[in-house]
């Protein structure tokens, strides 16, 4: 095979790989509710169009934290933890249980571990019901856009090799 069509194959693949990149999903994570389970322990779920198997970290600080002065003491309750991203149908999901917190009103916010979405909200436990969380505006950091319709990997693995590509046959093209 001449090194001419070598060199055409290799840009027309790194072009199609630089394409795919562009057209990566932007990721997104939701807060859906906090139930109360039968046991007494809380679950806070919720979609996102992540894949699979990357974690997720849920911190839920109770609304009275916040600086203070020596003298001034306040009890501080909340949860932080990791979760795996499950597979969902039409959404993927994901779940956080931690233990019963007392009544109060409560900040939760929802990172990927892996990436830049971010999720938050407030909810409220009062002695029977946990409210539903209320999410909070969006930040530039904070992505809320809606999950697409079918749950797909968020990053394009091949952004970096369509480049390396795109290189080595600018290189071949010029020595032919």
């Amino acid at each position: 095979m001449p090194m001419r069509t070598i060199s055409l194959l290799l840009i027309t693949a790194a072009i199609l790989l630089l394409v795919q990149a562009a057209g990566a999903t932007a990721a997104s994570l939701e807060i859906g509710d906090v139930e109360i389970n039968p046991d007494g322990t809380l679950t806070a779920r919720g979609t996102t169009n992540i894949a699979p198997g990357n974690e997720l970290l849920v911190d839920i600080v109770s609304s009275g934290f916040g600086a203070t002065s020596k003298e001034t003491s306040r009890p501080f309750y909340g949860s932080s933890g990791t979760v795996e991203v499950e597979a969902g149908e039409p959404y993927n999901t994901w779940a956080y249980t931690f233990e019963m917190l007392p009544p109060e009103a409560y900040t939760i916010t929802v990172e990927w571990v892996g990436g830049d979405a971010t999720a938050s909200g407030t909810f409220t436990i009062t002695s029977e019901t946990a409210s539903e969380v209320t999410a909070a505006a969006p930040s530039p950091a904070t992505t809320m856009v809606p999950p697409p319709a079918t749950p797909n990997p968020t990053q394009a693995p091949w952004g970096a090799a369509g480049v390396i590509i795109s290189l080595v046959a600018a290189v071949l093209m010029r020595r032919s």
